[in-house]
């Protein structure tokens, strides 16, 4: 238990610090293909425990997971949006078997994809790069994914 005093210390002396730690890992996990690197999830599960232990404030912690989260799937998307001639052309050379199942997920699922990708490990981070390339209308792509995003931080924090 020493290593868990030592944890709680730490955190307890970055103040809001570590809410934006939270914001940054959150942010990085959703980003297209690093994202699919990036053990952000692990780290909200983890900062859900620490706010448990009254170390952090859940609510704070739920704003701060949740505005990563979903700047980082609109960044995703926006690059998908800018990135679309190339990804038809096969010209992307990063991530195409990440690329190639997410094309298929979108087009299994449609919109709903967004939703559930939120879910799935890697293909968080590439499903809003796709809808992107995709171009699924934003106003639709913005529904399902903050309506995913808010669930998702709510239930990791939680958890």
């Amino acid at each position: 238990m020493e290593w868990a005093e030592k944890i709680f210390s730490i955190v307890s002396q970055w103040g809001s610090g570590a809410y934006w730690l939270v914001f940054g890992f959150s942010f990085l996990e959703s980003l297209a293909f690093l994202g699919t690197l990036f053990p952000g999830a692990t780290l909200v599960v983890f900062a859900g425990f620490l706010s448990s232990q009254d170390i952090l404030k859940p609510g704070s912690l739920i704003f701060f997971v949740f505005a990563g989260a979903a700047l980082g799937d609109a960044f995703s998307y926006w690059l998908g949006l800018k990135n679309k001639r190339d990804f038809k052309k096969g010209k992307i050379f990063f991530g195409s078997d990440y690329l190639e199942k997410g094309c298929c997920f979108l087009k299994k699922y449609g919109p709903e994809s967004i939703f559930l990708a939120r879910f799935m490990g890697p293909a968080r981070s590439i499903i809003p790069f796709v809808a992107g390339a995709a171009s699924l209308r934003p106003r639709v792509f913005l529904s399902w994914n903050l309506a995913s995003v808010a669930l998702w931080a709510i239930s990791h924090v939680l958890l």
